[in-house]
């Protein structure tokens, strides 16, 4: 059964903000308990992830999740770094070889995070929630 694409970019968009809010609501969270930047990110990132993920499986791709939750978390947690670390590259490289973007950090944030944001969909469509072979949950 597929839905479609309007409804379920809408869901990926929605979920993604509430994703992103509990991410964020973590790491202020451990900031004011006094752990240091990097450590309350390492902290909230994979809180925020599973959120997100476990919304995704029941919103999202509901119709296309598997029984097999860890392989597809671990799937989701892999392809949630590459997305990041693909969302830094490009931020990095727009702020260092564009002068616009040196000149606006801000808007290189935001071309990053729509490249950022695609390549997780993809990547969530096509190889997360896309098992051929494992039956699907009800």
């Amino acid at each position: 059964m597929s839905q479609p694409l309007t409804k379920t970019l809408l869901r990926f968009t929605a979920v993604g903000l509430i994703g992103f809010l509990v991410d964020l609501a973590g790491l202020l969270r451990l900031l004011y308990f006094g752990f240091d930047a990097v450590t309350a990110r390492v902290v909230s990132f994979p809180v925020g992830v599973i959120v997100t993920w476990s919304l995704h499986r029941r919103y999202t791709f509901s119709h296309r999740r598997t029984e097999k939750r860890t392989r597809e978390l671990t799937r989701y947690m892999s392809g949630q770094v590459l997305c990041n670390l693909l969302g830094l590259a490009a931020y990095t490289w727009l702020v260092l070889h564009v002068s616009v973007f040196a000149e606006y950090p801000a808007a290189a944030l935001i071309v990053s995070s729509i490249i950022g944001t695609a390549t997780n969909y993809v990547i969530s469509h096509f190889v997360v929630f896309n098992d051929p072979d494992e039956p699907r949950t009800k």
